[in-house]
């Protein structure tokens, strides 16, 4: 067998064919491959190398990345009978190819929203870890609000994971991935829901050797208001900035955490203490959550995070365009309702 390897391209690399014309792309170094042997090594190799390989009566010819090029060799060599003298693997590095191949690599690079969908694509699957961590930021700002010390609420919102989800709801709906959005939203508020079970018991655990009693910080948990909600609205606008511009996000996870975690608790607290103020907190909770996504959703709109697929675009329109709208008549409904509980 022999292995010829040239800096140029020969005879065969200079014949044109329909199929073999694309463009080479800057950057990607390209191999052409011509594979000589027996018949039936041929009509093998053939069959492993697929769609692109280019077949001829006495040769095979392809046009790989350079990085491709040892391992397909290697295969061609387990298919070729190296007895021969005509089984020949020839490897130039043409001066100039047009190949499908060349683009390949370049596909394969994410573009940035390509990477905004890969990062908050986990926050569509149901995370116990997250649940757990997230229940534990409840119990420890449950602790907070009772004992009335504000600087063990920040520590639990600086543990709250609660930002993900809200990222990952927002992103997957501007590129039209309407279930992982709204999957991401459904664990958001399995996160929260499970925040204010936890919150009831330990409230009613800790009832039984010691009286609870309102307390500033859960009273202050229970005040709705419209200015909440504008402030729910910038922030989730502001989480999706920083996202897409790569700022850090820890700050804006606070942010967000501090909206949401301490009045999921007081929910629950209250629950125990004083069911009808617990109607207030679970109020002010759908008031930030509503209004962190809607905010987020403006946040995609603004910094330009689309679907690159028309049909994608269009269905990524329409439901932008329905969630924004149903979040909207909810933040209105919300707003009633705490004028009518105040």
């Amino acid at each position: 067998m022999e292995v010829r390897v040239s800096g140029r391209s020969d005879s065969y690399g200079r014949h044109r064919t329909g199929n073999d014309c694309l463009l080479q792309e800057e950057g990607v170094v390209m191999r052409k491959i011509i594979v000589r042997g027996r018949k039936e090594d041929l009509e093998e190799i053939a069959r492993e190398l697929g769609d692109r390989a280019f077949i001829y009566d006495d040769r095979i010819e392809l046009y790989v990345q350079d990085s491709e090029t040892e391992e397909l060799v290697s295969r061609i060599k387990d298919k070729l009978d190296l007895r021969y003298k005509e089984s020949i693997i020839e490897v130039y590095k043409p001066e100039f190819v047009i190949s499908p191949a060349s683009r390949r690599e370049k596909a394969e690079e994410k573009t940035p929203v390509e990477k905004l969908v890969e990062m908050t694509k986990s926050y569509a699957s149901l995370n116990p870890g997250r649940s757990v961590v997230t229940a534990i930021a409840g119990v420890i700002a449950l602790s907070g609000l009772i004992m009335n010390n504000a600087v063990i609420v920040i520590g639990a919102m600086l543990l709250a994971p609660l930002l993900g989800p809200i990222h990952g709801f927002a992103v997957n709906l501007s590129v039209g991935y309407v279930k992982l959005a709204f999957r991401s939203a459904l664990n958001l508020l399995f996160d929260l829901f499970l925040t204010m079970v936890f919150s009831t018991l330990f409230a009613m655990m800790i009832g039984l050797v010691h009286p609870l009693q309102l307390t500033p910080e859960i009273l202050l948990r229970t005040e709705v208001s419209p200015v909440y909600e504008l402030l729910a609205v910038l922030l989730g606008f502001a989480s999706i900035l920083s996202l897409s511009r790569g700022i850090l996000e820890s700050l804006a996870g606070v942010a967000v955490s501090a909206s949401l975690l301490p009045p999921a608790v007081a929910t629950g607290i209250l629950l125990v203490i004083s069911p009808p103020l617990a109607v207030k907190s679970l109020t002010l909770t759908l008031q930030n959550v509503a209004g962190l996504m809607a905010g987020s959703l403006a946040g995609v709109y603004v910094s330009g995070i689309r679907a690159e697929r028309y049909y994608e675009k269009k269905v990524a329109r329409a439901y932008l365009a329905r969630s924004l709208i149903a979040l909207t008549l909810l933040l209105i409904a919300l707003l009633f309702l705490s004028i009518l509980a105040g």
